[in-house]
């Protein structure tokens, strides 16, 4: 069935209008604790779901351009307020945090391998779990890589339903991550332990400067992210030509990186709202994602593909959060060590402001990166051992 809305600036209206809701609501007291991000997510799904809006994959040229354009320069402007202090004080923990969800991603791949029944041949289960080892570590790039290897898009009902399913369980995670730090801080666990360094509160100047923001304040973030996405988007291509393929978002990481060491770059005082926008903007495509009357019409298929999902994601949870909390893990750095693991580098900025702590964004996009380098390795290496 088409969706109600089917013009890009139509989508496009819809999309605004949910960020503005999610902020505007997510400021009374009954929906602070729940978040602005979590809304956009809700709202996302619930529009989706409702047919007003589509969901991605059905040749929208607005999600696209969320995808290439907009999440990239949220990124951007997100990074602008990194220091490499805090890179130095949370990076540790964080590639701690990250590796030991790998290692639970991977026995629970084993795992669901064994315990849950999907009537497909043993070759397939154990490219299927390959294929989300790869994308649980690393990202789509890692779980395409292992799924071309064994030939699993020839098996079209069984490849749709992989993705399906994990868009959704993938949004669902994403809306526990946010809850959790605020769950956690309320047991004994991390009683005793005081939240890390909050971002630097404005001071009255930068207040009254952001009640009145100049068209240069608005404009020179937006030139700047424009620059940083067009800037990696070319070199990217380049260094293809050349033999060397690096992703862009390696690119722009590092273009935001350097850029924020620049005297003054931090006196823009709009970027980091302006990258938190366009952050909600990428998680509303995201919950949109989530589709929930394909996933019922895949019926048996579809329930076994959520319960080998789900098997992975306890084990990376029990691993991840056991270990967390003994080695005295902050739960922040934990959500968003998580995030970059099942969620992947590019949503680990957006919970990291989720959550409270955009001074975590940093270390996320780059234990993300990591595991973009590392996850096809892990995905064929369970696949061959299941074999």
């Amino acid at each position: 069935m088409p969706s109600l809305l089917v013009s890009p600036f139509a989508v496009l209206v819809a999309l605004l209008t949910v960020v503005a809701i999610s902020e505007w609501t997510a400021r009374w007291r009954i929906f602070r604790k729940v978040g602005s991000a979590i809304i956009a997510l809700l709202l996302g799904a619930l529009l989706a779901n409702l047919d007003i809006i589509p969901t991605p994959g059905n040749d929208t040229p607005i999600y696209d351009a969320v995808f290439a354009y907009i999440l990239p320069g949220a990124i951007f402007l997100a990074l602008l307020q990194a220091s490499l202090r805090a890179l130095r004080n949370a990076g540790g923990a964080m590639v701690l945090a990250f590796l030991l969800g790998a290692v639970g991603v991977a026995i629970g791949a084993f795992v669901a391998a064994y315990l849950v029944p999907i009537a497909i041949p043993d070759s397939s289960l154990a490219a299927l779990a390959g294929m989300f080892t790869a994308t649980y570590i690393g990202g789509s790039a890692n779980f395409n890589a292992v799924a071309l290897a064994y030939g699993m898009e020839s098996q079209g009902s069984l490849y749709v339903v992989a993705i399906l399913v994990d868009n959704v369980m993938t949004v669902l995670w994403l809306m526990l991550l946010l809850a959790f730090p605020g769950v956690m801080r309320r047991t004994r666990l991390y009683a005793d332990q005081r939240p890390g360094a909050e971002p630097p509160t404005s001071n009255a100047h930068q207040d009254q400067t952001l009640h009145r923001p100049t068209v240069f304040q608005l404009i020179a973030p937006l030139a700047m992210a424009a620059i940083a996405v067009l800037l990696s988007d070319g070199l990217a291509s380049f260094f293809g030509e050349i033999g060397f393929p690096v992703p862009s978002i390696i690119i722009v990481t590092t273009i935001a990186l350097l850029v924020a060491q620049i005297p003054g770059v931090d006196r823009l005082a709009l970027a980091p709202s302006l990258g938190m926008a366009g952050l909600l903007l990428f998680l509303v495509v995201i919950g949109a994602s989530a589709d929930v009357a394909a996933l019922i019409e895949a019926r048996s298929l579809g329930l076994a593909m959520a319960g080998f999902i789900a098997t992975i994601l306890f084990f990376h949870s029990i691993v991840l959060v056991g270990f967390g909390v003994l080695l005295r893990i902050e739960p922040e750095v934990i959500a968003v060590a998580s995030v970059a693991n099942i969620g992947g580098s590019a949503v680990a900025p957006a919970i990291a402001e989720g959550v409270g702590r955009p001074n975590l964004a940093l270390p996320g996009v780059l234990v993300g990166l990591l595991g973009t380098a590392l996850g096809t390795y892990a995905g064929f290496s369970v696949a061959h051992l299941l074999q």
